[in-house]
């Protein structure tokens, strides 16, 4: 593929807009270097993980919760937030044990991805768990009230088109996951 990119936005100015539990909103003020300027709103948030638990008979793990965004419940991977001072490891395994109960054999980083480049800044790691076994309750946050449910593996393709799986981040996840289980096979 030839190389032909465009050149970068500088911002020269940021100011505060909103600041919200999860992200903060921001207007830039940003010129082009053939000195075109213009205003542009982007929302700051902590970086996300998610994470692909299968357990040892090959079935995903999977949660549904409800959503206020698109107001509707939602069938995803367990997954969140990574706290101040934790890696992507720790939180996605953390966030595993709390929506789920299960806990790992061993894990991995598979992968990673910016949600929207164009609004947000945040980045989601994405992380196999392999050997996962219910072995802890389930320990919610305040406003969360999720179900767990296990799909086979080898059924993951029809899941995704026909039972309502239309979270992005867990979409992408899965990919990534199908791009891991070739290399081993």
């Amino acid at each position: 593929m030839k190389q032909n990119l465009p050149p970068k936005w500088d911002v020269t100015e940021k100011e505060k807009l909103m600041s919200c539990r999860v992200f903060e909103m921001y207007r830039h003020h940003c010129i082009h270097p053939d000195k075109r300027e213009g205003d542009f709103y982007v929302i700051e948030s902590v970086d996300w993980v998610n994470v692909v638990p299968i357990t040892p008979q090959g079935e995903l793990v999977v949660v549904n919760q409800y959503r206020y965004g698109s107001q509707s419940l939602s069938w995803e991977i367990p997954g969140g937030l990574i706290d101040p001072g934790e890696n992507a490891m720790n939180a996605g395994l953390r966030e595993l044990r709390e929506e789920t109960g299960f806990t790992e054999k061993s894990a991995q980083v598979i992968g990673e991805c910016y949600p929207n480049p164009a609004i947000l800044t945040n980045k989601c790691t994405f992380l196999i768990a392999e050997g996962v076994e219910k072995t802890v309750e389930q320990k919610f946050d305040e406003h969360e009230d999720i179900r767990v449910d296990l799909v086979p593996w080898k059924e993951i393709d029809s899941f995704v088109l026909k039972n309502g799986l239309f979270h992005s981040l867990t979409i992408n996840a899965i990919y990534f996951a199908k791009q891991y289980f070739k290399k081993l096979h």
